[in-house]
């Protein structure tokens, strides 16, 4: 690996470092709220098209292990919500903030992330497959313009 690979592959941990504290500074509410809006605007279609109808009346935790953070998300008549992450979760994947970039921004393919135990599943596996299975089949294109070009730009630089 090149010396420019590998200081490239550094840039994550301190930008997380930055990261982690505004984000404990915003109050879980506010977040829930924004998080719950993003995930309407960007799963539209599927909530349409039914295939978010597993998640009624579930709880799936999303844990972004290196940040310490975690969101409980359900779907509460037709409505995806952002619960309280303390309440119980059926499910829960989880990953470090690098990875889940690369998986959102399409750098890496799930399985492989599965496979390699840099992406976890805890709980009912089934339902956090149906999960991790929705996101690989979700359509670049339905995510807002915005999304993209962050996740994108994110998924540059965790690829580095």
């Amino acid at each position: 690996m090149s010396a420019y690979h590998r200081k490239s592959r550094n840039v994550i941990p301190p930008v997380t470092s930055l990261v982690r504290l505004p984000l404990r500074l915003v109050p879980p509410p506010l977040t829930a709220l924004m998080l719950e809006q993003l995930l309407r605007r960007s799963l539209a279609s599927l909530n349409d098209a039914g295939d978010l109808d597993f998640l009624d009346g579930r709880r799936l935790c999303v844990r972004v292990t290196d940040l310490e953070l975690a969101w409980l998300i359900s779907r509460e008549h037709g409505r995806l919500r952002v619960l309280d992450p303390r309440l119980p979760a059926e499910a829960t994947i989880a990953g470090k903030t690098r990875d889940l970039v690369l998986l959102a921004s399409r750098r890496e393919d799930p399985d492989t992330l599965f496979f390699q135990r840099r992406l976890v599943i805890e709980g009912d596996v089934e339902f956090g497959l149906q999960a991790k299975n929705l996101l690989d089949s979700l359509e670049w294109e339905a995510l807002p313009p915005p999304l993209r070009w962050l996740l994108a730009r994110a998924g540059e630089l965790a690829a580095a």
